[in-house]
């Protein structure tokens, strides 16, 4: 019975402090202490517009600068499938990564050609630039992001290579046919 008694007198006195704060009390009491802040502020008519490192530059930052790789790959070019998911870094011309997949290897610039059973060419920044050196792309913008869509041919297939960009760096690049998927991703080294 005192139990029942506690919890009646308990919700009323909830209930009483809800009710002064929700109806009683002014919008004010609760803002006074915020009354000393300053809030810079954007005219109406004023947006923020953030603008994009040119494409060209982007193009040149990533095959200039460092930066960490992953690779995601799927590759059927062959009379067999090869998968590998690699990750790895490039400091000036030197690079090294390591993959896993049906096979464990690890690869530099120097060795990249025979350490994969796939033909490394479309891992190479140069020769994906080359490939879609003269096609015009279809462009999707968003505020932060872009999109370029590069319908090619490799070894006669229709291929999408579609490269996507933040505000300064390329990020993501994917080269998808019938029998390959390439996802490489890249992140600025700080």
């Amino acid at each position: 019975m005192k139990k029942k008694n506690y919890l009646a007198i308990y919700f009323i006195i909830i209930a009483v402090i809800l009710v002064i704060i929700m109806f009683i009390l002014p919008d004010d009491f609760f803002l006074k202490k915020y009354d000393n802040l300053d809030i810079p502020s954007i005219p109406n008519n004023e947006t923020i517009k953030k603008e994009f490192l040119d494409y060209e530059e982007q193009k040149d930052n990533l095959v200039n600068n460092n930066y960490n790789f992953e690779y995601n790959i799927l590759d059927s070019m062959s009379d067999k499938t090869y998968e590998y998911k690699c990750q790895g870094t490039k400091e000036g011309t030197k690079y090294s990564g390591a993959c896993t997949g049906a096979e464990s290897i690890t690869f530099t610039e120097e060795t990249i050609n025979s350490s994969f059973k796939i033909n490394p060419t479309y891992l190479d920044l140069n020769n994906i630039f080359n490939l879609i050196n003269n096609v015009e792309p279809e462009l999707t913008s968003e505020t932060e992001s872009r999109e370029y869509l590069y319908n090619v041919k490799i070894e006669d297939l229709d291929t999408e290579i579609i490269i996507y960009t933040d505000l300064y760096d390329i990020n993501k690049i994917e080269i998808s046919n019938g029998y390959m998927v390439y996802v490489l991703k890249y992140t600025r080294m700080s």
